[in-house]
């Protein structure tokens, strides 16, 4: 069975929240999909509902002698042949993504970094669900990421930010609740890093020490960071620890099986130009270019770094600024719990 084009299908009849003014999303290309073939100009299929949006939505209560609210109520939905499904759709998929829809996530506004891509809540989403399920099937690199809190500030980013999650109410200690409070922070740091953009190339500020001299670093291979979290080379080798070893195995797993939700991470994400290129030659350079292209793959690969070598990420040691640290959002932690409510009533398989 082909995934692609039944989710394709089944989102050109139906949709699983009501499109509104400023949502991003995949009901919002849904939307945008069925005004283009009907030739009203929506602007693009982008996912953002914006006024090019609206006004295509004006032109088409017009031609069917409705109210042009550029609003969609329920004459217009008929009108459009939309129809509004209440519950989840049988593909997990699917239905990981409306709980994201339905949940406004998307709106969020990051300080210091304004919106994300809607494609980033998708890949988080469908990451955390993923880990969600291996987490109850005794998975060993799951168990890596929720074992108990190390005390030291270098090493363990829950254990360093344990004050900041207790504040918003994060201060259980279960397996599962360990993996939400992980995945909380994994937002705010993805955000800080590359404002959720999976495409992200390494750091060009490195060039001009971002206006420091002292902080001129010279790019090579294994220290020119890429992808969402802009993890470079260096993380893996040498491989001379557990730890070491544990993040190597994760990069061969998924080069064997690289599969990384990239149709999901990539919806509304703005690909530079300079995001393409890739620094040097060698491991270093094929593993920036692979960081890019499976997003999953570096989700898990933090996931476990975090709680090992938490000060590999500029963020994490600056707790506490607010304009260079990691910003904790208690919406994060609500979308993870509708996640788990979820799968813990529909127990669906690897999304």
């Amino acid at each position: 069975m082909n995934w692609q084009s039944d989710f394709v299908k089944e989102m050109s009849t139906k949709i699983y929240t009501i499109p509104a003014f400023g949502d991003k999303g995949i009901h919002v290309e849904t939307l945008q999909s069925l005004l283009q073939s009907m030739g009203y100009n929506t602007g693009g299929i982008d996912g953002d509902f914006g006024k090019k949006t609206r006004n295509a939505i004006r032109e088409f209560q017009q031609q069917q002698g409705i109210p042009d609210t550029g609003m969609l109520d329920a004459a217009t939905l008929s009108a459009l042949q939309l129809v509004l499904e209440t519950g989840y759709a049988a593909d997990p998929k699917l239905a990981l993504t409306t709980i994201v829809d339905r949940s406004g996530i998307c709106r969020t506004v990051w300080s210091n970094r304004g919106g994300a891509p809607h494609g980033f809540y998708y890949g988080m989403v469908l990451s955390y669900a993923n880990f969600y399920r291996r987490l109850k099937a005794n998975d060993k690199v799951v168990k890596e990421m929720v074992k108990a809190l190390v005390a030291d500030e270098k090493k363990d980013a829950l254990y360093k930010y344990r004050d900041v999650l207790e504040n918003n109410g994060m201060n259980a200690s279960a397996p599962r609740d360990m993996l939400r409070k992980l995945f909380v922070l994994m937002f705010g740091l993805a955000i800080m890093e590359s404002t959720g953009r999976h495409c992200c190339g390494w750091d060009r500020g490195k060039l001009t020490g971002w206006g420091d001299s002292d902080e001129i670093v010279t790019p090579k291979p294994e220290n020119s960071e890429a992808g969402l979290f802009q993890i470079s080379y260096d993380i893996l080798y040498p491989a001379s620890t557990p730890f070491k070893n544990l993040l190597s195995s994760i990069y061969t797993s998924y080069k064997q099986n690289p599969d990384g939700y990239i149709g999901f991470f990539s919806k509304g994400a703005v690909c530079k130009p300079e995001d393409a290129d890739n620094f040097g030659s060698g491991e270093g350079e094929l593993f920036q270019q692979f960081s890019k292209q499976c997003p999953a793959f570096t989700v898990e690969l933090a996931a476990v770094a975090l709680r090992y070598d938490c000060n590999h990420w500029g963020p994490i040691r600056q707790k506490g600024n607010t304009e260079k640290g990691v910003e904790i959002k208690k919406e994060m932690e609500v979308l993870l719990r509708s996640v788990e409510s979820y799968l813990d009533a529909n127990n669906p398989n690897t999304p």
